[in-house]
């Protein structure tokens, strides 16, 4: 079997290594047989899968498992100045001379929407993850660029500008360009951020003249699906591929020498909420470099009833969370944080009322517990000095959980001040009947929305101004504001799969609209010379600047970040300043 081969089999397991040296022990410690770098300090090492229930903290550290994302799902683009900044004759800023970059399900590239007056493709580059049959991305492999990324990309099918042209004109266009979206939620991002007007169905993209690269993610494996409980049929992807991808899109738009919109719209309720994870460190790192603007979505956890936050006032009493479990759960993850130096231990009460005595915190500890009248499993592993934050980390596995209220009670060791957060994961993966009792809609913006220097979006309805209810709310588990802006989300019309158009909901789609309005800053920055040294964090802060804030609300907030987008507004601003 090829390693191209080896990397897509479910026969292999995954997992993230830290600045990787072929001579490195490691290797040998985890019977490694290949390695795969995703950035420059990253690897992901590729190792024989043999008992999957063997997975814990003292064979394997949090970091090394890969994280699972899912996906985040008056006129829009007038309310948001972006067809006024189009339509603006001094700037008619279209995305000109930029790339959006979606990493996401793929994309339809027989849709018009991508597609230029002559019928031409809007796409320069897309990197299948999920397939092999074509070539790999590996043409440019001897170039410098791709040397100092550190990307030897060893796995899916790359596919050109000419290739898609190539197939748009052929009677079989999937025997040249093989790449599908069969879920359609890249194209419906592609298509809110850039997509080609369509008079006849009154739609347009934000930034319609930018050009597309698109990666399409691999679904996550099965191994890590077992994991952490996620359904089979459930799309889910791994924090890895969207870090090579992430750097697969800014070697492109250094080759090309174009300035990128980077949009991510997938997300995730693991990890600190402190911005510290592998995807949030590669993304923070990524905004420093000129010519790019990285968004990403807040997520649709803030009504979801996912997040539990509790303070540990009485050392000699326990903090008792509530939890209410659906039936027929197969079972679901659930992560506690505790700051440091806090050391927290825990005990359970099943629905039935059988209860675990206090599982002593020790580094390393993993615990498998079994009940007597019921057939629910408990996996408790400790992470006493979680090694991205420092803090101490508490993940509960439960397996086939009886149905009812579930008590943990937390204790704790060495208490501070207390404070300690609980997460459930993402609706998609945990369905809407499973939640806390007592749940806290702040600190619900996903992961990695949490990261530093990125423009994190919330959503709201343009159509009456309200604050869209799901949206993730902030500020960062650190206290950082988060979100940024919030932008429409509410009834936005994007093309689907059928050729068509529909309107749906979410930050996904209100991110898509701010990655189109970045597009249209870095053409007037960069491409036109106004501002060469573009980076996120000046795009960022033109957007703040430009929101629009509404009497009586006290900016920043855990809502609304800064304001609601208007990028006609910051040119307002550059003018008047």
């Amino acid at each position: 079997m090829e390693i191209r081969d080896k990397i897509l089999s479910e026969y292999y397991g995954e997992f993230i290594y830290p600045e990787f040296n072929p001579g490195n022990r490691v290797y040998e410690r985890y019977n490694a047989e290949f390695s795969q770098p995703i950035s420059n300090t990253d690897s992901t090492l590729y190792l024989p899968l043999t008992d999957t229930d063997n997975f814990n903290f003292s064979n394997y550290t949090y970091g090394m498992i890969p994280k699972i994302l899912g996906l985040m799902d008056t006129s829009p683009l007038e309310v948001s100045g972006i067809t006024r900044l189009a339509n603006q004759p001094a700037l008619s800023l279209r995305g000109q001379g930029t790339i959006i970059g979606i990493i996401d399900t793929g994309i339809d590239y027989l849709n018009p929407a991508f597609m230029d007056e002559n019928g031409n493709t809007r796409i320069l580059r897309i990197w299948d993850q999920s397939s092999n049959e074509g070539r790999l991305p590996a043409t440019l492999q001897e170039d410098i660029l791709v040397e100092r990324l550190n990307l030897n990309i060893n796995y899916g099918s790359e596919y050109t500008e000419e290739d898609i042209n190539r197939a748009i004109q052929s009677d079989d266009p999937y025997s040249i360009v093989g790449q599908r979206d069969e879920i359609g939620h890249g194209t419906f991002l592609a298509g809110v951020a850039g997509g080609t007007p369509n008079i006849q169905n009154d739609f347009s993209g934000a930034a319609t003249e930018a050009k597309f690269i698109v990666v399409k993610l691999k679904q996550a494996k099965s191994y890590l699906r077992k994991f952490y409980f996620i359904p089979e049929d459930v799309p889910a992807y791994q924090n890895n591929d969207i870090v090579i991808a992430a750097n697969y899109i800014r070697m492109y738009s250094e080759i090309f020498q174009m300035p990128v919109a980077l949009l991510v719209a997938l997300g995730t309720s693991q990890g600190s909420h402190k911005g510290r994870s592998i995807l949030s460190r590669e993304l923070s790192s990524y905004v420093n470099n000129i010519g790019t603007a990285v968004v990403v979505a807040a997520g649709n956890e803030g009504n979801a009833r996912h997040h539990y936050q509790g303070n540990l006032k009485n050392r000699s009493q326990p903090e008792e969370v509530e939890i209410r479990v659906d039936e027929n759960n197969p079972g679901f993850s659930m992560e506690i944080w505790v700051s440091a130096p806090q050391v927290f231990s825990l005990g359970v009460v099943s629905p039935t009322g059988e209860v675990v005595e206090r599982i002593p915190a020790r580094i390393g500890n993993s615990q498998i517990v079994d009940f007597i009248f019921e057939k629910t499993r408990l996996y408790v592993e400790y992470d006493i000095v979680e090694g991205q934050t420092g803090d101490e980390l508490i993940l509960i596995r439960f397996r086939e959980p009886t149905a009812g209220i579930w008590r943990i009670r937390l204790y704790g060791n060495n208490v501070n001040s207390g404070v300690f957060n609980c997460w459930l994961p993402i609706s998609q993966f945990v369905g809407d009947g499973t939640y806390f009792l007592k749940p806290d809609p702040s600190v619900t913006i996903t992961n990695p929305g949490m990261a530093d220097n990125v423009i994190t979006i919330a959503a709201y309805n343009s159509s009456n101004g309200a604050y869209f209810q799901d949206s993730g709310r902030g500020f960062s588990r650190d206290g950082r504001v988060k979100p940024d802006i919030t932008s429409p989300g509410v009834g936005i019309t994007g093309p689907t799969l059928t050729g068509g158009f529909e309107n749906r909901d979410g930050t996904s789609y209100g991110a898509a609209i701010t990655t189109g309005a970045c597009s249209q800053i870095l053409t007037w920055g960069i491409v036109n010379g106004n501002r060469s040294y573009m980076s996120t964090t000046d795009v960022k802060s033109y957007l703040i600047r430009g929101a629009r804030r509404e009497e009586g609300y006290e900016y920043p907030n855990n809502e609304w970040g800064y304001g609601k987008l208007d990028v006609y507004n910051v040119f307002e601003v550059l003018r008047n300043s």
